[in-house]
């Protein structure tokens, strides 16, 4: 595998997309960056000395998209030269890593609150509301004892149902709370919610 860590300006019309790249980006919040923030990283491309196809991007396939659109002739890259195989591994380590990545909603929302303004991050007022949102208190009076005890005895086929988006910090530990059912996650959450505000 050669890699070579310079980076340097490319002609877009040179460079081609992967042709299995399962990714969707948000093409509009991208030129917004772009176009507040120029390009601060550049993209992977594999050289295809390995392959049979030259200049291939691996890694930045929405910023190119973006900067066409803008009308940008020149990207920075930096490239790499590797066969089919790693190729492809290094596209979907890209796009995952990224997906498995959480965040501290609490510094997020003091970070993104100290700008004058959202633009070129990706975020708008209703991101940044959603965020908050999450730390205003809700008064919730929850008995926990006694909806634990109904968890525990009703007739569960006759309650309804609540769907709800969870911040990806929240997701991920209602996924750490043992127990065997959703009920019983929530239920735990609700209690270290009420010791917390007591």
């Amino acid at each position: 595998m050669k890699h070579d860590l310079k980076v340097y300006d490319e002609l877009i019309r040179n460079l081609t997309p992967h042709p299995e790249n399962a990714r969707h980006g948000d093409v509009p919040r991208i030129m917004a960056s772009l176009r507040k923030l120029g390009q601060y990283r550049p993209i992977v491309v594999n050289r295809g000395s390995l392959t049979g196809r030259e200049m291939e991007i691996l890694a930045g396939h929405h910023l190119v998209q973006a900067a066409t659109e803008l009308g940008w002739q020149y990207v920075s890259i930096t490239t790499v030269d590797v066969d089919d195989d790693t190729a492809k591994r290094i596209m979907l380590a890209d796009n995952r890593t990224s997906d498995l990545a959480s965040y501290d909603d609490r510094l997020l929302v003091e970070l993104l609150g100290g700008l004058p303004d959202l633009d070129g991050t990706g975020y708008d007022a209703a991101d940044l509301d959603a965020l908050e949102s999450l730390f205003k208190d809700h008064a919730w009076e929850v008995n926990d004892r006694e909806l634990q005890d109904a968890l525990d005895t009703a007739d569960e086929d006759g309650w309804p149902v609540v769907k709800a988006k969870l911040a990806p910090a929240l997701h991920a530990r209602f996924l750490e709370v043992p127990g065997s059912d959703d009920s019983t996650r929530v239920t735990t959450l609700i209690q270290e919610w009420d010791e917390a505000h007591e």
